[in-house]
């Protein structure tokens, strides 16, 4: 087991050496440029510069984010929670494959929550387009103003009324005759369609990034000012503090803060929840989703993980159910 977990970590920590989309698998679903995106906003997050990311690095950057209320066990459990969700080996560190298998696990949540809202959509118009074709009901005869009502208006009230008692009698002829109908069987319900969870690693990467790009822009506009070198003023302000980037800065408008902080509520609310999942007494689940296999509506059935993190085993339980 640990030399498993050993192997996986050496070669881990330089997969972002080898930038090739041919590679690792983990890889092949991005384009040069965007892997190149990809590794430089993971090294921004690896603060030791050893290739992986640390329970550690992540509580020191969302303490410079102002949000020291994270746990240092919600920092572990964000990562643990990556690879549940992306099915690696958990170590206790990301690493850069981890990571673009993330992303790749995201990007497709978020297809797959598209193509599910554009078919709910579709069943809400049909519904509303079936209301629409039925005949409105008959507006009811109102006499109440003094009027007399029409001779069409007895006839058919009486053909009513008479189709009614015809309707009893012949009801209470037959019921000595016939047995009781059997109850009705309750309708059967359609598969609860189960959409894959979200990663909280996710939220956090969003709202890193987003003061990641106000820091890099602040740089852009005093290198403007100044004349000077952006790129070397960045590097040296990196260099000189590796949580600058991470910090608050006043510039930004009231939709980006209003955006983060709904952010934060919402990092803070999954944290919590993988949080009481991981105290159950089973607190890995496999939930039924579904994913559209071909265009035209081809669907299949798909198992996520919807728990928490696996109790913890010693090693010479792993081995023993290894055999």
């Amino acid at each position: 087991m640990s030399q498993a977990i050993r192997g996986r970590t050496v070669s881990d920590a330089m997969s972002g050496l080898s930038l090739s989309r041919d590679s690792h698998e983990a890889y092949s679903g991005f384009t040069q440029d965007e892997l190149e995106l990809n590794y430089a906003r993971f090294k921004q997050y690896d603060l030791d510069n050893t290739g992986l990311v640390t329970a550690e690095n992540l509580k020191s950057i969302l303490e410079a984010m102002e949000m020291p209320d994270v746990t240092d066990t919600q920092c572990v459990n964000m990562i643990a929670e990556v690879a549940m969700l992306v099915g690696h080996e958990n170590d206790g560190k990301l690493s850069f494959r981890d990571y673009c298998s993330l992303l790749t696990y995201e990007a497709k949540k978020k297809l797959e929550d598209e193509v599910y809202q554009a078919h709910e959509e579709l069943r809400n118009s049909l519904r509303i387009d079936e209301e629409e074709d039925k005949p409105p009901p008959p507006a009811p005869v109102d006499i109440s103003d003094g009027g007399a009502p029409t001779p069409t208006f007895y006839a058919e009230a009486l053909a009513e009324e008479l189709g009614d008692s015809i309707r009893v009698e012949e009801e209470d002829e037959s019921a000595a005759e016939m047995p009781a109908p059997a109850a009705p069987s309750p309708p059967a319900e359609s598969p609860a369609v189960v959409r894959r969870r979200g990663s909280s690693f996710a939220v956090f990467d969003t709202i890193a990034s987003s003061r990641i790009g106000r820091f890099e822009q602040v740089i852009q506009d005093v290198a403007v000012k100044e004349k000077a070198d952006a790129k070397a003023m960045y590097k040296k302000t990196a260099f000189e503090n590796k949580l600058s980037k991470f910090k608050k800065i006043e510039t930004a408008g009231p939709s980006a803060v209003n955006a983060e902080d709904m952010h934060k509520k919402t990092l803070k609310a999954k944290l919590h929840a993988f949080e009481v999942a991981s105290k159950k007494s089973e607190p890995i689940a496999f939930k039924t989703s579904w994913k559209n296999v071909r265009p035209g509506g081809g669907w299949s059935q798909k198992k996520t993980i919807a728990g928490g993190v696996a109790p913890k085993k010693t090693i010479a339980e792993i081995m023993a159910e290894r055999g």
